[in-house]
């Protein structure tokens, strides 16, 4: 008879990558507390030291990059590193980017990285082509700008790195009637801008319009092989979400809604989840995806509907303003497998999708009723929840989905509704700001960056990291909310016992607004991040500010003769 094996007879080898590198952090600390054994295993082992701080940090290992090339231990001094150049606001290395030579508009965005910036010939016509740059890890190799023409006014487009995709709408003249035009989505590779190989055809044709529509407003959204895409024009009222299946052509599914209120936004949850904005619901939808070989089955696209509904605050019903513009945003998307043959190889950690933050944009704007005729319409007041794409997930699938996914979908069916009460104040931290310059301009991962009062900080949500500073904090006595981490920079817990509360002195909410979800705040001195006149590249401050995992890009702008806006100096910060 065969004597039971303890745990502790296991191989340290065997018991550690094969039984605790898979437990989490709170089972692990379970562990440490059993025995002096298993505490001294756990404490000394790289790879589980490794994998800890990856999961406090919110992000994961990189598997396409070799643990020959980059070790363990040099992984976790990297990510360890990173982690308190991004507290302590402590850039790595810091250089001016000069501009893409011709015609760089100021108008950009980054996507994982890289940047991409618009390419404006003419400030009356609409932009046809744009500029890339992947974004660099080390100071002396800054890559040259790519520049892409496609030759056809082109609107705002998406880069899918993960895909190695790059979409781009455009819409074209057509050659029968000069007053209608052909919305089209164009599929290219974004390693060599040539037509996308694993796409059945480059080319999505979308729609056709007259010229009398107005300009379109487009969303775009990319996850695996589903591409999700909302338009509408500003002069008709109705809009349009379509989702293909990119790689074969397929139409997914479509959700035609009739509504005057201008653009909003979209995103993926996971590949079979979307959420978007309904602004004359006022509400967050939710909506399930079907899958290719569904929508072959009924013979065409899905007509898409909403399972579930989560309410926006809600306005005064006697109030003179409405819900103006909306949009979701959160990077990485979340991917369709677990690593893509396109992750760059060099980078030996990656954020985690599931970990990241999502910040939900809308805007409160008077009532054009109300505003005098021919009077500049301005929005009044912009908002940003930020929430955890893993809570809304999962609070989400704590819903059941009213509908089938493989069924036609009755736009009639009763669609659940969540209040804002229920879902909204435990889960998010609201931002408020007036104007247009004040702003929540960028997230990436579980961090964003706020620009205000020409101040700028950097937010940061992740959970463990926010609980692994609380505790630091209750174990050293802090009575003081505010840290100084290294001469001028100060870190501040926002905790839940420190909502944040909006008034609302003029009325636009139904109550006032109470959000808890807990952040760091990270501020350099009293000028915001960009600190010290020697340590800065130029006087003054930024006009646009970006960021992805590692870099954080602010923008000097001015107004070139043909009056648009051109980007003169782009001042790059890298923190590992």
């Amino acid at each position: 008879m065969d004597l039971p094996v303890g745990l502790l007879s296991v191989p340290e080898d065997l018991l550690v990558q094969e039984i605790l590198a898979h437990l989490g952090l709170s089972s692990l600390a379970s562990c440490m507390c059993t025995c002096r054994q298993l505490h001294a295993l756990i404490s000394s082992s790289v790879l589980l030291n490794y994998l800890k701080e990856l999961e406090i940090s919110g992000m994961i290992d990189n598997s396409r990059c070799s643990r020959r090339v980059i070790s363990l231990k040099t992984r976790l001094e990297m990510l360890r590193e990173r982690e308190l150049r991004w507290m302590n606001l402590d850039w790595k290395w810091r250089t001016g980017v000069d501009p893409p030579p011709l015609n760089a508009a100021g108008t950009g965005s980054v996507f994982d990285g890289g940047l991409m910036v618009a390419k404006l010939m003419d400030p009356r016509a609409a932009v046809t082509g744009l500029y890339t740059m992947s974004l660099p890890h080390q100071m002396d190799k800054l890559p040259r700008w790519r520049e892409f023409d496609i030759g056809q006014p082109y609107l705002p487009g998406i880069v899918a790195v993960e895909e190695d995709l790059l979409a781009c709408v455009t819409f074209e003249q057509c050659h029968t009637r000069n007053q209608r035009f052909n919305m089209n989505i164009h599929l290219l590779r974004y390693s060599t801008l040539e037509p996308h190989s694993s796409a059945i055809s480059p080319i999505l044709r979308v729609t056709a319009f007259w010229t009398d529509y107005g300009r379109p407003n487009v969303h775009i959204s990319i996850c695996g092989d589903s591409l999700a895409f909302d338009y509408r024009y500003s002069i008709r009222s109705d809009s349009c979400l379509v989702i293909w299946n990119w790689k074969t052509g397929v139409t997914l599914g479509h959700l035609w809604k009739n509504q005057s209120l201008p653009r909003t936004g979209l995103a993926f949850l996971t590949k079979d989840l979307l959420v978007t904005v309904d602004l004359a619901k006022a509400s967050i939808d939710v909506i399930k995806i079907p899958q290719s070989s569904e929508s072959l089955a009924h013979k065409g696209a899905t007509g898409l509907q909403p399972f579930l509904r989560l309410k926006l605050p809600v306005l005064q019903s006697l109030s003179f303003f409405e819900y103006a513009a909306a949009n979701i945003s959160g990077r990485p998307r979340p991917m369709a497998s677990d690593q893509s043959r396109n992750t760059e190889s060099t980078r030996p950690f990656l954020h985690d999708p599931l970990s990241t933050i999502l910040s939900i944009y809308f805007r409160v704007s008077i009532k054009s009723i109300f505003v005098p005729r021919g009077a500049p319409i301005e929005p009044y007041l912009t908002f940003y929840l930020i929430i955890h794409r893993r809570v809304l997930l999962e609070y989400i699938l704590q819903h059941p989905a009213s509908v089938s996914s493989g069924q036609a979908q009755d736009k009639n069916a009763y669609i659940p509704e969540v209040p804002w009460e229920d879902w909204g104040i435990e889960n998010t931290r609201m931002f408020a700001f007036e104007g247009r310059k004040d702003q929540l301009s960028n997230l990436s991962g579980t961090k964003c960056i706020i620009t205000q009062n020409n101040n700028i900080e950097v937010l940061e949500f992740g959970r463990l990291k926010v609980a692994a500073h609380r505790a630091k904090r209750q174990n050293e006595s802090t009575e003081t909310k505010e840290t100084e981490v290294r001469p001028g920079v100060k870190i501040e817990l926002v905790d839940y016992d420190a909502p944040s509360r909006y008034p609302d002195p003029e009325h636009v909410f139904g109550e006032d607004i109470i959000t808890c979800l807990p952040y760091i705040k990270g501020t350099y001195g009293s000028t915001g991040i960009i600190g010290e006149p020697k340590d800065g590249l130029w006087d003054g401050t930024w006009d646009s500010v970006f960021m992805d995992e590692s870099h954080v890009i602010g923008t000097k702008e001015s107004k070139s003769d043909d009056g648009a806006t051109r980007i003169q100096k782009l001042d790059m910060l890298y923190f590992g």
